[in-house]
């Protein structure tokens, strides 16, 4: 049978120990959801802030251009790119290497 979340009504598998929306079953109160700004710590941030401009320079680097060897934002996109995607796949890396820190305390 699945249990029901008091705070938000989400049906959850009876083996959930906390809902989507932050509220824990074992605790029996809300707690801040683990995709916080607070929660996700500064490696999320970097994550968060490296896959935004990696998404930007992607969508730079798709748009049709006729001057394209000329251009500099698509010389800077085109850089920047492996750089960003590095930066985010690390940072990703990192944040997860420091969740699993700290549920092992």
């Amino acid at each position: 049978m699945s249990r029901s979340c008091p705070r938000c009504r989400l049906l959850n598998p009876p083996s959930a120990r906390r809902c989507d929306c932050g509220y824990d079953f074992v605790a029996e109160r809300w707690v801040r959801p683990e995709t916080s700004p607070r929660a996700r710590g500064p490696w999320g941030t970097v994550a968060a802030v490296s896959g935004t401009l990696l998404a930007v320079a992607a969508v730079r680097l798709a748009l049709p251009n006729e001057h394209v060897h000329g251009d500099p934002g698509f010389i800077v996109a085109a850089l920047a790119t492996p750089v960003l995607l590095l930066v985010t796949g690390v940072s990703l890396g990192l944040r997860r290497r420091d969740a699993r820190r700290a549920a092992e305390r």
